[in-house]
């Protein structure tokens, strides 16, 4: 089965030339101007568990394992649009594990996709996929989409992700930084409970050095001794310091990545609720990825 993406050949130019000025969304950038040129063949069901390989695992320097997992042919690939994420399962140490996973790859990619994931993670699949090795195998299916951004659709956009969420944050922050048409402001809050579950932190570093219109604050919810950054629950004040005001009505989203409850920095489904609701954010502002 086969479908077309909609995009305009004439801009393929303009996106090369904007990637060669963005570092580290290059590839990201490369990608999405190519395939508004080509038609896309989804590597995965959306109903269907697939099996596929490890390809490749890296250890960063801060502290994240990435993991790259080969699509059956080269010229496959996921056929979403940021956010979207894919379900996934696997048998590690003779135990069952399985939930949602997010690419932290181009949703572009041809002949595969990456995750990445720290071993100190809260969830089970985060500890899996940091546990990986060549030549593993994981089922996944989908992609299932998610909320989307468009370009300019809004001045300004906050993220508010917690634990694993942050792959759903960055490819839809990614995304927008990535084209040079648009403007929107994209102010990001990054919640972990131990400043060792951080992951893809030199990527965040890059885009806020990178991108004056990207700002990004993490924030731990324990102490360490080599953490100099804020510690304790997502407050009121905190929030306020970084995230675009509710009085911006219609032109500003606040997007939450994770489950994540703003009052106690702890998991849960309420996703509106908490604090958000406390600084007067509406219903309609507060979208969940």
């Amino acid at each position: 089965e086969m479908f077309a993406r909609r995009a305009l050949r004439a801009a393929a130019p303009a996106f090369a030339a904007g990637a060669a000025a963005c570092g580290a969304t290059t590839a990201w950038l490369a990608d999405e101007a190519d395939a508004g040129m080509f038609v896309v063949r989804p590597g995965l069901s959306a109903s269907e568990y697939k099996p596929l390989v490890v390809g490749g695992v890296r250890q960063h320097t801060d502290g994240t394992t990435r993991v790259r997992f080969v699509m059956e042919e080269p010229d496959l690939e996921l056929g979403a649009v940021a956010a979207a994420h894919l379900m996934a399962k696997a048998s590690i140490d003779g135990a069952e594990v399985a939930g949602r996973v997010a690419p932290v790859s181009p949703l572009t990619a041809k002949g595969y996709f990456e995750l990445a994931a720290a071993a100190a993670g809260d969830s089970a699949m985060s500890k899996a996929i940091s546990s990986l090795k060549t030549g593993d195998v994981v089922q996944f299916k989908g992609p299932v989409q998610g909320f989307q951004v468009g370009r300019n659709q809004f001045k300004s956009v906050g993220i508010l992700a917690r634990g694993d969420g942050i792959a759903d944050a960055l490819q839809v922050a990614t995304k927008l930084l990535s084209d040079p048409r648009d403007d929107t402001e994209i102010r990001l809050v990054y919640s972990v409970r131990s400043a060792d579950q951080i992951v893809l932190r030199n990527h965040i570093d890059a885009l806020a050095l990178l991108h004056p219109r990207f700002k990004a604050l993490i924030v731990a919810d324990e102490a360490a001794p080599q953490w100099t950054g804020p510690t304790g629950p997502l407050s009121k004040p905190l929030l306020a310091s970084i995230l675009p005001p509710p009085t911006e009505g219609d032109s500003t989203v606040i997007l939450v990545a994770g489950d994540v409850d703003a009052a106690s920095g702890k998991a849960t489904k309420a996703r509106a609720a908490g604090v958000l609701g406390a600084m007067q954010y509406s219903p309609a502002q507060v979208r969940s990825l």
